[in-house]
């Protein structure tokens, strides 16, 4: 705490501790408590973090997730699943998200919780995205093709915050449709509210809409949108976070929030997606309360394109069968 021109500053830091042992090196004691000073980061910040055995076998996983990462792509590692986005209104499926899933040859599938943040971190998360963009498009058009959708069905996918940044996504999107020949209102580009609230983002998103692109805030609830600059965004769909849906049955904060976003995306003119329903008492709920679109376990988990395929056919089959009998 001290003084300058007249104003009062106080000063935190946040300490990694390395203990050497016999055959350190200055190098790997500089390594070791600069990760101690991340986890000192990580837990609230303003604390000290000594580099224990917890912390060295959590800096190795990362490691060979960071060196297995920079060949995955390569080697065919990557695959796209794909969940259903209903209209509750209309009792039809209005489209898919694509989910990214990482086939590690010795580790099985890894999860996105153990992988994105770090292919952000390292910049490979470009070329991630790129991959799943390309083959979302792609998988639209083809199920096209052989009649399985029509050209009303639509895919999301999720852009990650060094993606909205890179000066040619608009290109890199424009692109994916050219190449899949799909029509541009059939690709819904997902972001989350922090990446919309970034320097230029309103731009990006000009250039998108004019392609004719859909945009819709990912999580949104747990961010920190201005209502006012919200306003002004060229946005389209407003994605409630499934941690508002998951508690709205039992805890009334929760059903208010979900009550007013709903409100909040009528009023505005977005369509409003639930994500997380998981079960028919959430479903019910949300139909009382007008939620015009939603996504969850309960209507289907993240498929394969296979699996997608079949789920696609049979809907189409019922509904058909719906219609054929009324």
């Amino acid at each position: 705490l001290f003084r300058s021109a007249g104003q009062t500053i106080r000063l935190s830091g946040s300490i990694g501790v390395a203990i050497g042992g016999p055959g350190a090196s200055a190098g790997s004691l500089l390594r070791d408590a600069d990760a101690a000073m991340y986890r000192a980061k990580e837990r609230g910040k303003a604390r000290w973090e000594i580099f224990d055995d917890e912390l060295r076998d959590a800096t190795q996983r990362r490691l060979e997730i960071e060196t297995a990462l920079h060949t995955a792509l390569e080697r065919g590692e990557f695959l796209v699943e794909y969940q259903p986005i209903v209209d509750l209104t209309a009792d039809r499926i209005e489209g898919l998200e694509a989910l990214v899933r990482w086939r590690h040859p010795e580790r099985g599938v890894v999860p996105p919780s153990d992988f994105v943040d770090l292919a952000e971190e390292t910049g490979i998360i470009g070329a991630i995205g790129e991959f799943v963009l390309g083959e979302a498009c792609r998988q639209i058009g083809a199920w096209m093709a052989d009649g399985t959708v029509d050209s009303r069905f639509s895919v999301s996918v999720n852009l990650s915050a060094r993606q909205f940044e890179d000066e040619h996504i608009v290109d890199i999107v424009r692109s994916a449709i050219a190449d899949a020949a799909i029509e541009p209102h059939q690709l819904c580009i997902e972001v989350t509210e922090g990446t919309l609230m970034a320097n230029g983002s309103a731009v990006v998103l000009e250039r998108l809409h004019d392609l004719g692109v859909r945009v819709a805030i990912d999580d949104f609830g747990t961010g920190y949108s201005s209502m006012t600059y919200l306003h002004r965004l060229t946005v389209d769909t407003l994605k409630i976070d499934q941690a508002f849906v998951a508690g709205m049955c039992d805890d009334r904060l929760d059903r208010t929030i979900v009550e007013l976003l709903l409100r909040l995306g009528d009023s505005l003119g977005l369509q409003v997606v639930a994500e997380g329903v998981d079960s028919s008492k959430k479903l019910a709920l949300l139909k009382e309360l007008g939620c015009p679109w939603a996504q969850g376990f309960l209507i289907a988990k993240p498929m394969r394109v296979n699996d997608a395929t079949r789920w696609l056919r049979q809907q189409a089959a019922l509904a058909a069968s719906i219609v054929s009998t009324t």
